[in-house]
């Protein structure tokens, strides 16, 4: 059985931790994890890069689907209290009224990667999975061996290792049962090895991204494609479709009059008349200040400034506008909006509004037209799994869930859900995999007397 209290789960009597391995630490990943560690599950969170942890990649704008705040509200109540305080404490709602929350995505990575720091049975981990296969908890004298050399943070040295996958990429299919776990293996080398593996890499899995004319490998910008992983999960029996998702450029922005105002940097009346606040709860303070001057104890003698520095450098204005969604729906949606305090740029949702209507709306107050160039990235989505991400192949359910746009989310929302709704599953999975490998183990045979005690 599964202990209580928040200590790892461990099979009653045998002393060993029911673990999962979440493979990627965007919106998704993150949300399953937190949910997973409020469980009382041992989790480890992988990324290939460490200050990308919890980042939102495709937009600073949080929309439902449904077209109001149904969607959203449900997913972030669904959230672990101290995620659930990130995202509110970083989002913002239009004036207009419309259903949208606009989130600094910077802040929601910093703040992510430090309240998951501080969650009990969470650890980080940074690795490019390249591998997952199944293997079988033996009880071989050689197996065992390996098994007591394993290090304490769950890889596995190599030469065990090579023994224990028996295969390749996606190898020990035929491993099954309440013995089988999985093993998850970095571009270094590096094997861990836990009960269930979640897959969230966004759109990773035989990604690109294309910059006008330019590809590059990737499912987003800067991080590469998750080549291997896409082949290990093929070999497991998991089949794809291929998505495609545009992103919008971004433009760098000094100052501008504010349809609702972001910063609050004019005074507090104005941001009470403009019914500007965070989702949070009402903020007397600027949530994007404008910057402040250089100072000597900011700046040594004779430094010059930044290049794109302005004494009133702020962003603090979202522009809403009328789009047509894919069901032929006409909603309202951001066609600007502010991308964070750290970058003071805007984010033009693409077929929204383009560089010259942009120019038209805030005059002369843009910068640099396209600080960065628009995208479109495209990669492949697991086919076939459950609505908890589960992946089932031949009829067979393996340890494996897929969550986020892996598993064919659309936005932030559903992202967001899709990792608790896997959490959720996991923690009732792992709960029944401890029982079978307790009915599992022989029972101690106890001395009876007359039958060679001595008594």
């Amino acid at each position: 059985m599964i202990d209580g209290g928040g200590s790892p789960p461990t099979v009653e009597g045998q002393g060993v931790p029911l673990t999962v391995i979440v493979v990627g630490a965007g919106v998704s990943g993150c949300a399953c994890a937190a949910a997973l560690a409020s469980e009382g599950l041992r989790v480890t969170l992988m990324n290939s890069a460490m200050d990308r942890v919890g980042l939102p990649a495709y937009g600073p704008d949080l929309i439902g689907e449904d077209g109001g705040w149904r969607q959203a509200a449900d997913a972030l109540r669904g959230l672990p209290l101290p995620l659930r305080g990130v995202w509110l404490e970083a989002a913002t709602m239009p004036a207009s009224g419309e259903a949208v929350l606009n989130i600094d995505r910077r802040k929601i990575s910093v703040e992510t990667k430090r309240a998951l720091e501080c969650i009990p049975g969470l650890e980080f981990r940074q690795g490019f999975v390249t591998d997952v296969r199944l293997v079988t908890r033996g009880h071989a004298s050689q197996e065992a061996s390996e098994n007591a050399r394993t290090k304490s943070d769950g890889s596995v040295p190599g030469q065990a290792r090579d023994r224990q996958a028996q295969g390749g990429q996606g190898a020990g299919q035929q491993a099954k049962g309440p013995n089988r776990r999985v093993q998850v293996e970095t571009i270094f080398g590096e094997v861990f090895e836990a009960d269930v593996v979640v897959v969230a890499v966004g759109l990773s899995l035989g990604g690109r991204i294309n910059a006008g004319t330019d590809v590059v490998h990737g499912g987003r910008y800067g991080e590469p494609a998750s080549e291997g992983l896409r082949t290990a999960l093929q070999a497991l029996g998991a089949e794809f479709r291929e998505t495609a998702l545009e992103v919008g450029p971004r433009a760098s922005v000094r100052s501008a009059t504010a349809q609702g105002s972001l910063t609050g940097a004019d005074s507090r009346g104005s941001r009470e008349n403009r019914g500007q606040s965070r989702a949070g709860g009402p903020c007397e303070e600027p949530l994007l200040p404008a910057a402040p001057e250089p100072t000597p104890d900011r700046w040594p003698a004779g430094y010059p400034p930044a290049p794109q520095w302005q004494a009133d450098l702020r962003v603090d204005r979202m522009v809403m506008a009328s789009s047509t969604i894919e069901r032929g729906e006409a909603r309202r949606l951001p066609a600007l909006s502010p991308d964070g305090a750290a970058t003071s740029e805007v984010y033009l949702r693409p077929g929204s509004v383009f560089v010259d209507e942009m120019a038209a709306v805030a005059g002369d107050k843009v910068g640099p037209i396209a600080s960065r160039v628009p995208l479109t990235v495209t990669g492949l989505t697991v086919e076939g799994v459950s609505d908890t991400g589960r992946m089932w192949c031949g009829g067979e359910p393996r340890p494996v869930w897929v969550v986020g746009r892996s598993a064919g989310a659309r936005d932030y929302a559903a992202s967001l859900s899709s990792g608790v709704r896997a959490a959720r599953d996991i923690a009732q999975s792992l709960g029944e995999l401890a029982a079978a490998r307790l009915a599992a183990e022989p029972s101690p045979i106890s001395d009876e007397p007359g039958q060679g005690s001595g008594t």
